[in-house]
């Protein structure tokens, strides 16, 4: 796509003001709008409107592309909004190198799983339980796996771990201290799985080819709590399997088996349907109560929820003319500020084509310090600037202009958000409100 360079008398425009909401609404005279309120934009005869009629309402995410994530999710959490969701885990291990001889006659003396910690969200003091299955369908590196899908596997629990993650906290064992991890003795649950690794035939272990056909891979998941829990981040690439033995000849002997950079992996997430979530999200989300946008909107990652907008009567504007956008900027206020801490760090913006599919807005080419999206502490919000996409839908006049608000990089992140609606009527203060802000100029 061509982007055209700003001149330099309209980017004098885009460094004034942050918002948005809605065209039509402004029923006042749109040659007065702003006069007095922007002395310097007068001067150039630039006009000030924040009434533009904004709709915007809540709505579920189909699922979100999981594939290989230097990060990975696993864990169960409660919120008093959004009810219980989980993370699952479905990983492929590779041998650490090739074709390994586990000598005469071995025994198991155990097969420990190391997952490498990273981080968490929520309340760590709620014990989780985590469950291993052995998976019963191969995974395949070039293949996109999304949060929705599911690998069917053996049924036969390998493990069950109950833990409270310390997910920051430094692991010692005897004289050495380790990077952060949970481990997990696979064999006091069940030795299945390691007695299978050790009497491996050689062929199925000649190349990780062979092996991941041998053995498919882990799905990792945990029991729901019952109040609180947490999502805690692993860095499956740092993680492994090590399986301890002894043969013939040696009587302390191991060998891993890693997560490799090149290992099929993805997450699975589940929201239990918004069964247990707030009767208000329910009747917006699920039910299609879209008026409710007015007052409060939705946006929650692990393929959850994001936020539809549209601006519905924009092509009025072009009654009265042709104008020129010198700065249009759509505003985001979270609606819980105690939670300012918790608050997720950027938005993400899409414009959403005829064919239903997300693509980036114009604007957003011209990097994130002009397009936005950010936490704003001085503000308190977010803001997208979005001058280029409002003018090409005025100047093409093109009607659909559907915007998709969703958490930025949804797939690896748990910070949820509250945000006010467009209903400048509602208790909060307009200044709060969802809206769409612009500086225009008529064009005689």
């Amino acid at each position: 796509m061509k982007i055209n360079k700003i001149n330099s008398w309209n980017y004098f425009f885009i460094l004034t003001i942050l918002v948005f909401v809605s065209f039509s609404a402004c029923k006042k005279d749109l040659e007065k709008i702003g006069l007095g309120l922007q002395p310097e934009q007068d001067n150039l005869n630039a006009k000030f409107c924040d009434t533009t009629t904004v709709i915007a309402y809540s709505v579920l995410v189909d699922s979100v592309n999981t594939t290989g994530l230097t990060s990975n999710l696993l864990g169960s959490i409660i919120d008093p909004v959004f009810g219980l969701s989980t993370a699952s885990i479905y990983t492929q291990f590779w041998l650490s190198t090739a074709a390994p001889d586990f000598g005469d006659n071995p025994v198991l003396d155990s097969l420990v799983l190391f997952l490498s910690t990273e981080g968490a969200y929520g309340d760590t003091n709620t014990q989780q339980t985590i469950r291993i299955f052995e998976l019963d369908e191969a995974m395949k590196f070039d293949t996109a796996y999304y949060s929705n899908q599911e690998i069917a596997n053996t049924g036969i629990e390998l493990a069950n771990y109950t833990y409270c993650p310390k997910p920051n906290t430094k692991v010692v064992v005897g004289e050495d201290t380790l990077a952060p991890h949970i481990s997990i003795n696979m064999s006091d649950f069940s030795t299945e799985l390691g007695e299978k690794l050790l009497n491996a035939d050689s062929t199925d272990l000649a190349s990780n080819t062979d092996f991941v056909d041998f053995f498919k891979g882990l799905y990792i998941t945990v029991d729901d709590v019952a109040s609180d829990g947490a999502i805690v981040f692993f860095k499956l690439t740092f993680s492994k399997m090590t399986l301890y033995y002894q043969n013939d000849e040696e009587d302390s002997l191991s060998y891993n088996i890693v997560v490799s950079t090149y290992s099929a992996r993805f997450n699975h997430y589940e929201h239990n349907d918004y069964l247990d979530a707030s009767p208000a999200f329910q009747y917006q989300v699920l039910y299609g109560g879209t008026g409710l946008g007015e007052n409060i909107l939705y946006l929650q990652p692990m393929a959850g929820v994001k936020t539809k907008i549209t601006f519905p009567y924009l092509q009025d504007w072009l009654d009265s003319g042709n104008i020129f956008i010198n700065q249009a900027r759509l505003w985001v206020k979270p609606a819980e500020t105690e939670l300012e801490n918790d608050l997720p760090s950027t938005l993400a913006l899409i414009k959403i084509n005829e064919e239903g599919e997300g693509r980036f807005i114009t604007d957003q080419y011209e990097g994130e310090s002009y397009f936005g999206g950010y936490y704003d502490s001085t503000y308190s919000g977010y803001n997208f600037r979005i001058s280029r996409y409002i003018q090409t839908l005025l100047t093409d006049n093109i009607e659909e202009n559907e915007l998709n608000l969703l958490i930025s990089g949804s797939a690896t992140k748990v910070n949820r958000l509250l945000i006010n609606g467009t209903d400048p009527s509602d208790p909060v203060p307009y200044s709060d409100r969802l809206k769409l802000e612009l500086i225009y100029t008529r064009i005689d």
